[in-house]
């Protein structure tokens, strides 16, 4: 069989293949499966142009896990191993394999029947392939981001204010926490339950709500990151 490297060198240049190989050993996703800190640390190291072809890699490397399952499910007529990466628990064990490294391709693709194996153990985590960022969520790392966001917002608010005056309580802790994530502050836990019972009132919740799953997901924890 033709190793798995020298397949992605047919496909890919080396500087892909190195980068893919350097971003494995600081991910290190065997022990580290924060996805939301392994993405923020690949935006702050490296460009959205720099990362796709790694993305690309790592696509080309589940493709090639999910047919040697197929063909060794065609070849031994065993059903448990057609259409093997179609489903939610199976993309996260291929993904899970591709974070581990290339030898952890190589080894599940002469012996597909260990993969089917490690499936049933359970012995992965959603998901490595999330750990990419896409070219929008760069922009996430930056407060003017949230401003501009949080600026829309209380324009709305404004704008509606004649209908929800028998909710001024509600409105005033939409205002309160609209001026933290001006600031920048998007990870305390009371602002996500007054954002709850905001919603019940208001009907206001959801583009609020967004920015504060964004804001904690990215700017917040990019803050602190590694």
């Amino acid at each position: 069989m033709i190793s798995i490297i020298d397949l992605a060198l047919e496909k890919f240049d080396s500087k892909t293949v190195e980068l893919y190989n350097l971003i494995i050993q600081k991910i290190n996703w065997r022990k580290n499966t924060d996805y939301s800190k392994s993405k923020i640390w690949l935006m702050q190291n490296y460009t959205y142009g720099q990362l796709e072809p790694v993305r690309n890699l790592c696509d080309f490397l589940r493709d090639k896990l999910e047919e040697s399952m197929e063909a060794y499910g065609d070849e031994n007529n065993d059903e448990d191993y057609i259409g093997f990466g179609w489903s939610d628990s199976t993309l996260d064990l291929i993904y899970q394999i591709i974070g581990e490294g290339m030898g952890c391709v190589q080894k599940y693709l002469e012996d597909p029947t260990e993969l089917l194996k490690r499936l049933e153990s359970e012995d992965y985590t959603e998901s490595f392939s999330y750990c990419f960022p896409y070219e929008d969520d760069y922009e996430k790392l930056t407060l003017s981001f949230y401003q501009e966001r949080v600026k829309n917002i209380r324009a709305d608010i404004r704008a509606n204010l004649p209908k929800l005056t028998t909710h001024q309580k509600e409105l005033e802790a939409a205002e309160k926490i609209l001026g933290e994530m001006d600031q920048g502050i998007f990870d305390s836990n009371y602002q996500l339950r007054e954002l709850e019972e905001i919603g019940k009132k208001c009907k206001i919740d959801a583009a609020i709500a967004n920015i504060w799953h964004d804001g904690s997901r990215f700017y917040q924890k990019a803050q602190i990151v590694i």
